[in-house]
């Protein structure tokens, strides 16, 4: 029986001190972030800034821009630094 009871107190000890405490910070962090994106996005520039932007650009740039297909290789190119900037993050890789 005391070793039934050692066993219990080991497994109580183990979710209150590890589980219980990760639990409380993801959520503090999941309510933070749910907090923290809309008051970031209301100081982003509007998409009728954007296209005032393009329509301001002389012809030739336009031209050169969708030569290039500068809507499909901007997301590749944007994608591709946030891929390099989190693989440098992994200790044994970067």
């Amino acid at each position: 029986m005391p070793l039934l009871i050692a066993a219990l107190g080991e497994i109580l000890g183990f979710i209150f001190r590890q589980i219980v405490v990760k639990f409380v910070l993801f959520v503090v962090l999941y309510l933070l972030i749910n907090e923290l994106v809309p008051l970031l996005t209301s100081y982003l520039p509007t998409g009728a800034n954007i296209s005032g932007l393009i329509n301001s650009l002389p012809s030739a740039v336009l031209w050169f821009l969708n030569i290039t297909a500068f809507d499909v290789t901007l997301p590749m190119i944007i994608v591709a630094y946030f891929t390099r900037f989190f693989i440098r993050r992994i200790p044994f890789i970067g």
